[in-house]
């Protein structure tokens, strides 16, 4: 895909990075795990997105225990959303973030722990996205990750509460959704146990291979 066409496309949507749980399963904050480039699991799902352009806002709980890890992400170019409905869970986080980021743009949904994904896949999402659709990757029959929600579902993000987060928004506008089939096996990777950390860095290894 040329750049010209990705600089007239990433300015209509920013990235919303969910990052404001720890996964009880993997034992420890994942965020924070070690990938073996150089970068920590947070910072290469983040730098997907900043390296093609996006502006990317990233979510972290307003307790003391995220300070830390909000001051690591100082020089990774992107802006910390601090939120205080965390604890209620996907749904909590992702209305208070909207609501702090505004009704300019179309909010790309991505989650922490998906450091594999291609960026054609990003871009291409993106170049099905329209104001008034949902669009998500399909890989193998699996519905994947991001979701790119377009700006006439902004209020209905900011209403969202609990822990089933967009899905549910997924179903209702069933008719306005638009599925990617993708061959980026990334969009169905996420790390959420410390055997599929290993997994995941055996796999982008082998890729880069």
């Amino acid at each position: 895909m040329n750049t010209g066409l990705q600089r007239d496309l990433v300015p209509h949507t920013v990235v919303l990075m969910l990052a404001a749980g720890r996964s009880r399963r993997f034992g420890d904050d994942k965020r924070q795990a070690a990938l073996g480039s150089g970068k920590t699991l947070l910072e290469q799902s983040i730098s997907q997105f900043t390296s093609l352009g996006f502006r990317v806002f990233v979510s972290l709980s307003a307790v003391s225990d995220d300070d830390l890890l909000a001051e690591s992400l100082i020089g990774e170019s992107v802006e910390i959303l601090r939120c205080d409905r965390a604890g209620e869970g996907m749904g909590g986080t992702l209305a208070e973030s909207v609501k702090k980021i505004g009704d300019d743009a179309s909010v790309l949904i991505a989650l922490a722990d998906m450091p594999g994904l291609a960026s054609e896949t990003i871009l291409l999402l993106q170049e099905k996205a329209q104001t008034e659709n949902i669009v998500f990757p399909v890989y193998e029959g699996r519905r994947g990750h991001p979701v790119i929600f377009g700006r006439q579902f902004i209020p209905r993000l900011k209403n969202l509460s609990g822990d089933e987060g967009a899905n549910q928004l997924i179903r209702e506008y069933a008719s306005s959704c638009v599925s990617v089939p993708v061959t980026d096996a990334g969009v169905v990777r996420d790390v959420d146990t410390a055997a599929d950390l290993v997994a995941v860095k055996r796999w982008l290894q082998a890729r880069s291979s």
